[in-house]
């Protein structure tokens, strides 16, 4: 790979994660670095094409990367770990009740505080895979559980609050099917910046394979391996669900598809891919806006200069 696609692909890294006012670690842009057709780049040359100061407007804070009028997110980054890190304990509580249920394959957390970006007022959000035929069933089991408990969002209090809103079947695994147009930086870095906290047997590795097509845009990209400080909890395999299980979930999924909010009824009938509502898949973001940050991404890398001088 020539110097000015590697200065591309470290800047279109950048310039996505200052839209949420996170400033990159070398390790951290080596792993996000934005490739073409799969081309990968040795972490040795991101760090030559770093400090060889052969970008433009980028500036280093020690030990982070950011655009040169961006020097205070460094603040925010470090600010919102620690916000995270109590969000974090409150989730892995929630994570160990969520795994009682035999229904479920794995849990992670997603979005900000996936990649320990949350701030105070951020809710805890989860990313659930279920058996095949128990999708409903186990939404609605989760969903009473954090009731009960007092942890679903409430309007004008959702700070730490446990939102459900993404469910899929582990014969589903591939989330390709949900891109938008062209390419999706979004959907693209939030499969690699989940927190996996729970799953049985090799789900998340059969996850990241389904899901291998990310690479064509994250050529470094490596999965999800455990660490010595990884708080995931392996549980152990449930056998496939009996003839009432896949009876009682068909009767929930009618049950609770006519007490859908209505916003979520009218966007589901539609083509978009902000809601979902199948036996396989419900996805509820009627606030999804992968369009708006796809275009802040594109707005900056224009204004970070992508020419290598």
């Amino acid at each position: 790979m020539d110097k000015k696609n590697e200065a591309s692909g470290i800047i279109k890294a950048l310039a996505y994660f200052d839209i949420f006012s996170f400033p990159l670690q070398k390790t951290e842009i080596y792993k996000w670095f934005f490739g073409i057709n799969n081309e990968s780049v040795s972490y040795l040359n991101i760090v030559d094409t770093l400090d060889g100061q052969n970008l433009t407007n980028i500036e280093k804070v020690q030990p982070f990367f950011v655009s040169g009028s961006r020097s205070k997110t460094v603040q925010n980054r470090e600010t919102n770990y620690r916000v995270s890190a109590t969000k974090m304990r409150r989730a892995c509580r929630v994570s160990y009740l969520l795994s009682i249920i035999p229904w479920i394959e794995g849990i992670a957390v997603c979005n900000s505080l996936g990649y320990q970006n949350a701030r105070e007022e951020s809710d805890i959000d989860f990313f659930i895979i279920t058996q095949s035929s128990t999708l409903w069933l186990t939404r609605f089991v989760a969903v009473l559980f954090m009731s009960l408990l007092g942890l679903r969002p409430k309007e004008g209090a959702t700070a730490n609050s446990v939102c459900l809103s993404f469910f899929i079947t582990k014969d589903k695994l591939n989330l390709e099917t949900i891109t938008i147009e062209d390419v999706d930086p979004y959907l693209v870095y939030w499969i690699t910046q989940m927190t996996i906290l729970f799953g049985r047997g090799k789900i998340w590795q059969d996850f990241w394979v389904a899901n291998n097509w990310i690479k064509n845009y994250l050529p470094n990209s490596f999965g999800y391996i455990p660490t010595e400080n990884w708080v995931y909890y392996q549980g152990r395999q449930r056998r496939a669900p009996i003839f009432i299980t896949r009876l009682v979930n068909k009767a929930l999924e009618k049950f609770q598809q006519n007490r859908l909010p209505e916003n979520i009824k009218s966007l589901s009938g539609k083509e978009g891919k902000e809601v979902i509502v199948s036996s396989s898949m419900l996805k509820f973001h009627t606030n999804d806006r992968r369009q708006k940050y796809k275009l802040d991404w594109q707005n900056n890398i224009t204004k970070f200069d992508l020419i290598n001088q």
